[in-house]
């Protein structure tokens, strides 16, 4: 039973190291063309996400900003 358990856990390992070979072969084959590699490039893409919803945020803030201006000036028209 013992030898079966060995075996099962040497065969996890084995897709494990396959995988990451073939990762570093990625990341190689993207420098080589002037790529980035996948790490820097999930990165990135993770930057972009963040940037864009700040950006949605601020845009918010701007419309919210801009109605106040429009109820303010409405007030002020009501006064005169």
């Amino acid at each position: 039973m013992a030898k079966k358990k060995e075996m099962c856990s040497s065969e996890n390992h084995e897709p494990d190291t396959v995988n990451q070979s073939l990762q570093q072969s990625n990341d190689d084959l993207r420098n080589r063309n002037g790529l980035k590699s996948r790490r820097e490039q999930e990165q990135l893409e993770k930057e972009i996400k963040d940037v864009r919803n700040q950006n949605c945020n601020l845009e918010e803030l701007v419309d919210m900003s801009s109605a106040k201006a429009v109820r303010q000036q409405e007030l002020q028209k009501q006064i005169i």
